[in-house]
């Protein structure tokens, strides 16, 4: 490819100018596709923990029991074939990030800027809000999204000291 480039570049004579412009447009193009990415994966977080909050209020308020989640995973599934995401489970995680978390889309917290897995994953191993917001909070400023899992604590005694540093 590099050499085909070149080839080109000396065909049509190509000077600096040009290869600044295509890798100014290559930059452009990739920060773009970060922040679509990013866009697409906060609207999803949003959407997630609106449908767990009205999974919660519509159990409680029509007495739906848990088997209420099974229909509406069958439900979503057959509405959206080609989409994951509506499993019992998923729907359970949803339901319990609502909880974790009841002022969400008011509250500009950290948790909205992480991948649903690790809010998963933050929910599963860190009880304390607090402590869990710290955890978010570093997610995001030291951008460890890739190994997030490897920096949460492995057991609850260690969470009070890791948190205050």
């Amino acid at each position: 490819m590099i050499k085909q480039l070149e080839q080109k570049a000396t065909a049509l004579n190509l000077d600096e100018n040009y290869k600044r412009f295509l890798s100014e447009m290559s930059e452009r193009l990739k920060s773009a596709q970060i922040r679509v990415a990013m866009s697409i994966n906060s609207e999803q977080i949003i959407f997630y923990w609106k449908l767990g909050s009205e999974i919660i209020q519509y159990q409680k308020e029509y007495k739906w029991g848990e088997h209420f989640l099974e229909q509406l995973s069958h439900d979503m599934r057959q509405a959206f074939p080609g989409m994951e995401g509506f499993s019992v489970r998923n729907l359970q995680r949803m339901r319990q990030f609502a909880r974790n978390y009841p002022n969400f889309p008011i509250a500009t917290q950290a948790v909205s800027q992480l991948p649903w897995g690790h809010i998963i994953r933050l929910i599963q191993m860190v009880k304390e809000e607090e402590i869990r917001e710290w955890y978010a909070r570093q997610g995001v400023i030291d951008k460890k999204t890739s190994n997030f899992h490897e920096h949460l604590p492995k057991s609850r005694g260690k969470l009070g000291g890791l948190a205050r540093r």
